[in-house]
Formats: C-alpha cells, sequence, structure tokens
C-alpha cells in the first residue's frame, strides 16, 4: 500500500509532461509498494487465523441459544405452575 499517496499523486503530476520521467515515477511508486503487500503464506496463516474466530464464535452462539433456552424454560414453566396454582385455588 502507498502510505503517502499525496507524494505520490504530487510526483506523477509533474512528470506528466514528460513521459519517460512519468513513466520512472510510476515505476518507482509500484516498487515503493511492493514490499508492503502480503505474500501467499500471509494471507494462508490470516485464512487459518479467520476459521479459528469463526470456529470459536459459533460455539459462543450455540453455547448462548442453549442457555437462553434453558431460561426460557424455566420461565415458562414457573408461569405454568403460578398460573396452575390460581386455577386449582
Amino acid at each position: 500500500m502507498i502510505t503517502d499517496t499525496h507524494k505520490a499523486i504530487e510526483s506523477l503530476m509533474k512528470a506528466s509532461k514528460n513521459p519517460k520521467k512519468y513513466a520512472e515515477e510510476l515505476v518507482g511508486i509500484i516498487n515503493e509498494s511492493k514490499g508492503e503487500l502480503p505474500t501467499n503464506s500471509d494471507l494462508k496463516l490470516l485464512r487459518s487465523e479467520a476459521k479459528e474466530d469463526i470456529a470459536n464464535l459459533k460455539y459462543d452462539i450455540v453455547k448462548w441459544m442453549i442457555g437462553i433456552f434453558i431460561a426460557t424454560m424455566a420461565i415458562n414453566l414457573t408461569a405454568i405452575g403460578f398460573l396452575a396454582r390460581l386455577l386449582l385455588k
């Protein structure tokens, strides 16, 4: 990635009247940004980390769903018991 885009634009604008200078500036900007591009191994590592994060999120979602289900059932059973006592008196 080019961190200083303003500098890159300025250098290209100054060189725009001379095609050779423009080409040299453009190649220089591209070469400057090449060192910052991710490699295949970087992308594979990022992908494996993302898969691990997704698996952990799925586990957390299931855990919360089970907890909410149990809490809902407890509330419903309590409400049914309360209503049964009121109706049977």
